[in-house]
């Protein structure tokens, strides 16, 4: 008796699990030491992609100190916002768009007031928050998104906001 195939939506269900728990584990291993994620960051953060829960997993990284500094030690900058994109991404699996938004703005406001300093981590905040604002369609959340963009640009490189 042969057995069917996987059925195409749970293959891709499969593969963004995966691309989940992918990234939990690129978090928790690119966090500088002495710093870590908390130590149930990795089983919250499965339990959350176990239940299908993606405002629960974004919720999660986004109030582990350790895991945002692991996003901000991701080398190089486009693989840092790669990862960033993909929790990102999560926001569309968010139910009701009034916490959809409010999880982008926390998002928003995570990235920018992230504890870390010079030129590097300020455009790496700025790429992060570009790829928030080309993956949100609510024009008052891409305002606040410029908005945050050009202060952080203003205050780490004001010669990008320049004519010329």
């Amino acid at each position: 008796m042969t057995t069917a195939p996987p059925h195409p939506s749970s293959t891709l269900v499969n593969v963004a699990e995966h691309a989940e728990l992918r990234l939990v584990q690129l978090l928790a291993d690119s966090c500088p030491g002495p710093q870590s994620v908390s130590p149930s960051f990795q089983a919250d953060c499965k339990a959350c992609v176990g239940n299908a829960d993606a405002a629960g997993l974004v919720r999660t990284v986004l109030g582990d100190a350790g895991a945002i500094a692991g996003l901000f030690a991701v080398e190089p900058t486009e693989e840092a916002v790669g990862a960033f994109s993909l929790l990102a991404a999560l926001l569309e699996r968010v139910e009701g768009e009034a916490e959809q938004k409010s999880l982008a703005a926390t998002m928003a406001q995570t990235i920018a007031e992230a504890p870390v300093n010079g030129v590097d981590a300020s455009k790496k905040k700025v790429a992060m928050l570009a790829a928030l604002y080309n993956l949100r369609s609510d024009g008052t959340e891409k305002v606040d998104l410029l908005s945050r963009i050009v202060a952080l640009t203003a205050e780490s490189d004001p010669d990008a906001l320049a004519e010329g």
